[in-house]
């Protein structure tokens, strides 16, 4: 329960990732991004704009708003919402070369 870790109480919802992937093919969760983000409270707006539940709980809400939480993400991550990736069309094989302190491809064939 996020409320354990927020001690916020309300109303949570979670992105509704189907129609996110209408838009976009995948989500990228920067270091920046995740360290202003991770474990904190993300208002969404409203809570008159999602649909009532009649069986939520409204007793001892902090708030009427809507709210979301990035938890379980990791940063500098990208999550892949639709397959768009092509396969691979060349297999590169690199070394490194002690002599040169540098990496080089080696030759095909």
């Amino acid at each position: 329960m996020w409320f354990e870790t927020t001690d916020r109480k309300g109303l949570w919802v979670i992105p509704d990732w189907a129609r996110v992937a209408e838009e976009f093919d995948g989500i990228h969760v920067s270091p920046a991004g995740y360290l202003r983000s991770a474990g904190a409270v993300i208002d969404v707006g409203d809570a008159s704009l999602v649909e009532e539940s009649p069986s939520r709980p409204t007793v001892g809400d902090t708030d009427d708003r809507a709210a979301s939480l990035m938890a379980g993400w990791n940063p500098d991550t990208t999550y892949w919402l639709n397959d768009v990736i092509a396969g691979v069309a060349e297999v590169v094989e690199w070394v490194y070369d002690n002599d040169a302190d540098a990496w080089r491809q080696t030759p095909t064939g």
